[in-house]
């Protein structure tokens, strides 16, 4: 009763609720063409095998994993798409600095670590990129798909599948 006087406004995801949808696929539409680039994020990996419930990348399978994104960068180069490549946290780069200089060697221009202090989505990212492509689908993945921005899943079902519900 007393909110009679007040005005709702409807948000695309509580996570993302700085953004009206409609302002924010305006912004998008007048620079999806603009450039050929993506962002890729990649999954939270740890680094000795543990049990856990959900599809999050396993240390047993790191060179699967790696070959994958090896892929990714070789088909984005001989595209001439610029790969933005924002790591689920900096450790990974530190921990696999081999694969990440390779990844570096094979992109050469077309290939940049993006250089971000917290891990998930912000506004300028949603803003700076025309499309995303995730190795899974994970939250962020659920909010890009919710807000309508375009969004590619890399997902080769190497550590995590779908259930035959789902499919």
């Amino acid at each position: 009763t007393n909110l009679s006087n007040s005005n709702f406004i409807g948000i695309p995801s509580p996570r993302l609720s700085e953004l009206k949808k409609n302002k924010f696929n305006s912004r998008l539409n007048n620079r999806i063409n603009k450039s050929k680039k993506i962002l890729f994020i990649s999954n939270l990996l740890h680094r000795f095998p543990h049990i856990s419930t959900c599809g999050q990348s396993r240390i047993d399978f790191i060179n699967e994993i790696n070959n994958e994104q090896i892929e990714l960068i070789k088909n984005c180069k001989e595209n001439n798409i610029m790969v933005y490549h924002k790591p689920y946290h900096k450790r990974y780069t530190d921990m696999l600095k081999n694969h990440y200089f390779k990844l570096q060697e094979i992109g050469s221009s077309k290939y940049k670590i993006y250089d971000v202090k917290q891990k998930g989505l912000s506004k300028n990212l949603l803003e700076d990129f025309p499309l995303f492509v995730w190795d899974q689908v994970g939250t962020g993945t659920l909010d890009c798909f919710i807000i309508n921005k375009p969004t590619m899943v890399l997902w080769q079902n190497i550590y995590s599948r779908p259930s035959k519900f789902a499919r």
